[in-house]
C-alpha cells in the first residue's frame, strides 16, 4: 500500500503544516510519537477543566523558529493557543489557535512559527475529561542574516530565497483567475530530498499553492495576509511525478515559488 503524506491548509514555517500524517517519525512511544529530541509538555485532561491555562512560556532573546508537534488521545476537543507579544513573521497576527482531539500515532498537528525576540506563551482550554494532550516543541535560533532575509519577505520583498534555492515560478496575481493550474512539474526517477519555499504579499482574494504528487500532497501552502511565508519545507520524496499548482481569484500582489533540488 502506498504511503501517503497529507497536509491540509499548511503554512510551513509560520503555521507550517498544521494537519499531517507521516510515516517517518519515531515509533514505540505508546499512543504518542513525539520525537525524542523535542521538549514536551504533558497535559492530563482528567485533572481539571482549563480555561486559557498557561502551560509553557519562554522569553526569546533572538529570533527563533519554533517547531511544534501536538497530539491528543482524547475524544473531546482541546484548544491550543500559541501567542507572542510580537507580530508573527509571515502573518498579520500575534497568535494562532488549534483544535485537537483523537490524533495519535502517525497523525499530529505540526505548526512552525517564526518568532521575533520577546515572550511567547502556550495556553490550553479543555474540559475535564479522559485523555492526554502532548505538546512537543523545538526551538532553533535564527542567525541575524536569516532573520533579516525573512523580515524583507515579510515586508513584501519576495525575491529573497534561502541559500541553495532557485526560482521555479513567479507572477503578479492581479487579474489572474485560475484553479489548480500547474506552474511547475517535477519527475523523480529515485527518492530525493526536495525543498520548497513559497512567498506571497497578497492581502485580498484567494491565492494558494498546492504540491501534488504520486506519494505526497501538500495543500494550501500560503494564504493571503494570514500565512504568507512557506519557508524551506524540505522532505525526501519517493520516485514519481509531482506538480506545483496555483489557484488565484481576485487576489492582489505577487507570488514567488522557489525549489531546492
Amino acid at each position: 500500500m502506498k504511503k501517503l503524506i497529507i497536509i491540509v491548509l499548511a503554512a510551513c514555517l509560520l503555521i507550517g503544516i498544521p494537519f499531517i500524517i507521516m510515516d517517518r517519525i519515531a515509533e514505540n512511544n505508546g499512543d504518542f510519537n513525539i520525537p525524542s529530541w523535542y521538549e514536551t509538555v504533558r497535559i492530563k485532561l482528567e485533572e481539571k477543566a482549563r480555561n486559557s491555562e498557561v502551560v509553557y512560556t519562554k522569553e526569546l532573546t533572538n529570533a527563533t523558529v519554533v517547531s511544534f508537534m501536538i497530539q491528543s488521545n482524547s475524544q473531546t476537543d482541546s484548544t491550543i493557543r500559541i501567542s507572542s507579544d510580537k507580530k508573527l513573521i509571515g502573518s498579520n497576527t500575534h497568535e494562532e489557535t488549534f483544535m485537537i482531539s483523537n490524533m495519535t500515532g502517525k497523525s499530529y498537528l505540526s505548526p512552525k512559527m517564526i518568532l521575533q525576540p520577546g515572550t511567547y506563551t502556550i495556553t490550553v482550554t479543555s474540559k475535564k475529561t479522559e485523555g492526554v494532550v502532548m505538546i512537543g516543541y523545538q526551538e532553533t535560533e535564527l542567525n541575524s542574516s536569516e532573520y533579516e532575509r525573512l523580515l524583507k519577505i515579510d515586508q513584501g520583498d519576495l525575491n529573497n530565497p534561502p541559500e541553495g534555492y532557485e526560482l521555479a515560478y513567479s507572477t503578479k496575481l492581479s487579474g489572474l483567475d485560475c484553479t489548480q493550474e500547474t506552474v511547475y512539474s517535477l519527475s523523480l526517477d529515485r527518492s530525493k530530498n526536495i525543498g520548497i519555499a513559497v512567498y506571497t504579499n497578497a492581502t485580498t482574494g484567494k491565492a494558494t499553492v498546492d504540491f501534488q504528487g504520486t506519494y505526497s500532497n501538500f495543500i494550501g501552502l500560503v494564504t493571503p495576509k494570514v500565512h504568507t511565508i512557506c519557508e524551506q519545507m524540505e522532505s525526501t520524496f519517493q520516485r514519481g511525478d509531482y506538480e506545483i499548482q496555483l489557484t488565484s481569484k481576485n487576489a492582489d500582489g505577487e507570488i514567488y515559488i522557489f525549489i531546492k533540488k
